[in-house]
């Protein structure tokens, strides 16, 4: 999965996700970005989704990808560590 996060990103799945600690979980921000009309991306919050429907697995390059297909993934944008910074 790790081939999978581009630019930096972070990438989990949901199994890992359900299983920290609910506090722990409370304090990650995650989801799917999504494009919609005119272009503009939106992030929907707390979601996951499977890498079949992030990607377009008939692109050569994405053929590695097939295994996990289904796997259902989001990706991690922040995670408060509890600081005021």
């Amino acid at each position: 999965m790790s081939d999978f996060a581009r630019e930096g990103t972070v990438w989990a799945t949901k199994n890992m996700i359900g299983k920290l600690p609910s506090k722990l979980r409370d304090s990650v921000r995650y989801g799917i970005r999504r494009n919609i009309d005119g272009g503009e991306t939106v992030i929907m919050e707390s979601s996951y989704s499977r890498i079949s429907s992030l990607i377009d697995l008939d692109h050569a390059e994405h053929g590695k990808f097939r295994d996990i297909a289904v796997l259902p993934v989001t990706e991690i944008f922040d995670v408060d560590d509890g600081s005021d910074d």
